[in-house]
């Protein structure tokens, strides 16, 4: 399912984790023009399976939606492409860091930077 992260009403980062309490096998995507860092942590701690800029190629949004339904992990390349980074380089980077954190997925990777104050939210 792809969810809105800025949706009136209930809010798509809440949505996300109201789908995965009641449908746990249920993947979602979650859209946005946001482009924080806390808000794609936010997201894929409620349970989002990918996360995209609404601004991301069709081709983009099947992929991430194919990996999806194979139950991989995607993320918006465009952070990639701002930095001129492959999508192999990255995927080498994030093998390091999955590595030298001891994480075997993004989430828990990006549980364990915050634990180890590795990164701060804006907030902090």
């Amino acid at each position: 399912m792809l969810v809105d992260i800025h949706m009136p009403g209930m809010n798509g980062i809440e949505t996300i984790a109201a789908l995965k309490q009641h449908y746990p096998a249920m993947r979602t995507i979650a859209l946005t023009h946001s482009e924080e860092d806390e808000t794609v942590v936010k997201a894929v701690e409620a349970g989002a399976t990918g996360y995209l800029q609404k601004t991301a190629e069709i081709t983009a949004i099947a992929d991430a939606i194919r990996a999806a339904a194979a139950g991989k992990r995607s993320l918006s390349p465009d952070i990639a492409e701002a930095l001129y980074l492959s999508v192999s380089t990255v995927k080498f980077h994030v093998g390091v860091i999955f590595r030298k954190l001891g994480a075997t997925t993004r989430t828990e990777a990006v549980v364990m930077a915050f634990a180890r104050a590795l990164v701060q939210s804006k907030d902090s």
